[in-house]
């Protein structure tokens, strides 16, 4: 098999050698093509249709820079090339938008999936099964002397993480020292990994904000390994300030645009509604497989379908900004972040208004955010001055001024269809709080 180059809108052209081509035709990298990287996003930003998998070739050609950059060894190279290129694959259509339910209705999310295809113990494209031969991950990644379980730690955080919890991940709180050799596993996992480099690059490119700019040159130069860890040199905090400063405004520009939210909330309300005799597992499906399923599945599921493909979303009928939302109210908002106590509110909503069930929709995303980027509050960075090694907030009041923002700038938003959005305005907050 011969190598190919790959012509990457964000990175140019990317050299993919024979071995690392068999990881990116296997079907379960492959099938990333079927999974929009930004959800609904297209329907706010036109040109935000890129995918998982063109996210996933970019994000292992700069942990790729950045390994070499650090001076890893080739064995360690290609183990963190491979870990970026399979981060993704275990994950669900349309990306982060069902990633709660999955957590909530069976304790996992997508990055045990991921693990578990690493491992061969998971074939995510077991319907590919039958019209062709392909070996599982594990196998093309041990013939080639690599080490499965060592890329599924790489992946998932593994034993060399000092988080505990994802909450913990995104607290911003300083970190322990580790032990061992943990800064090849900080190339995917830290303040400032391959994963989010890429996915602010592309993610701005393709929806065309001026939030993406990453001085990726000055990155590298500054980079290095410190009592094995990564760190960087005290010239690149400038380059690494416009990594959490992207981060901030992305997910309060981009990722929590109201509408694209409120899309987001209509496929969960259609996957939530299936009933029970008609429930499917969807894991290994791409966005189209989806979205044909939903439509047989029930009137509900089908009316939210074709509102989505012709851009007919509910509106907002309520939207309270955080600091406006005093600690009881907070608290009674806490709640709704059970699927049960959140549609029970919704629903009763509903009935005040004389709207069908599923018609009114209540959105708190602050759980949410830590569950789709628990980096969002983390500036854990190490920086090296004359040898000494600080921590990023003491080179720069930006470390701390990120840490305090605000992610989204609402608290509560409650949506309904045009027809009721008025009732439903003046109802929600009384149906909410009191």
């Amino acid at each position: 098999m011969e190598g190919k180059v790959v012509r990457d809108a964000i990175h140019g052209n990317i050299k993919v050698d024979p071995d690392f081509l068999k990881l990116l035709d296997n079907p379960a990298v492959q099938r990333l093509h079927g999974i929009k990287q930004l959800g609904f996003a297209y329907l706010v930003y036109g040109g935000a249709n890129h995918t998982r998998l063109e996210h996933s070739l970019g994000t292992s050609h700069i942990a790729a820079k950045m390994a070499n950059a650090m001076g890893f060894s080739k064995e360690n190279k290609e183990t963190v090339r491979a870990a970026a290129l399979l981060h993704d694959i275990g994950h669900q259509p349309y990306s982060h938008t069902l990633e709660h339910i999955v957590q909530t209705s069976i304790g996992t999310d997508h990055m045990d999936a991921t693990k578990e295809i690493i491992l061969g113990k998971r074939n995510i494209a077991s319907d590919a099964s039958g019209l062709f031969e392909y070996a599982p991950i594990n196998e093309i990644l041990e013939a080639q002397g690599i080490d499965a379980g060592e890329v599924a730690e790489l992946v998932t955080g593994g034993s060399s993480s000092p988080y505990t919890t994802i909450e913990e991940f995104g607290s911003g709180k300083r970190l322990p020292e580790l032990k061992g050799d943990p800064a090849l596993g900080q190339i995917i996992h830290s303040a400032v990994d391959a994963d989010q480099i890429d996915y602010l690059l592309r993610d701005a490119y393709y929806t065309g904000v001026a939030y993406g700019f990453i001085d990726m040159e000055r990155l590298l130069q500054t980079i290095r390994v410190k009592n094995g860890n990564m760190a960087f040199d005290r010239k690149g905090v400038s380059a690494i300030e416009s990594i959490i400063v992207a981060r901030g405004l992305m997910y309060s520009s981009v990722y929590f645009h109201k509408t694209a939210r409120i899309a987001e909330s209509m496929l969960c309300r259609a996957v939530e509604r299936i009933p029970n005799d008609k429930m499917f597992d969807f894991s290994a499906m791409v966005d189209s497989e989806l979205i044909e399923k939903l439509k047989t599945v029930g009137k509900y599921q089908n009316d939210v379908v074709m509102r989505l493909k012709y851009r007919k979303l509910f509106k907002p009928s309520l939207s309270i900004p955080l600091a406006e939302l005093a600690e009881e109210r907070r608290r009674i908002l806490a709640g709704m972040n059970e699927t049960k106590m959140r549609t029970a509110v919704e629903d009763e909503l509903a009935r005040r208004v004389g709207a069908p069930e599923g018609y009114v929709m209540i959105d708190t995303p602050g759980k949410e955010i830590l569950l789709t980027e628990p980096r969002i509050h983390s500036t854990d960075v190490r920086i090296v001055d004359d040898d000494k090694v600080m921590r990023l907030n003491e080179c720069t009041p930006i470390a701390r001024a990120i840490r305090e923002r605000n992610v989204v700038d609402w608290g509560v938003m409650v949506s309904a269809p045009e027809k009721f959005r008025e009732k439903v305005g003046k109802a929600a907050e009384k149906v909410l709080f009191d």
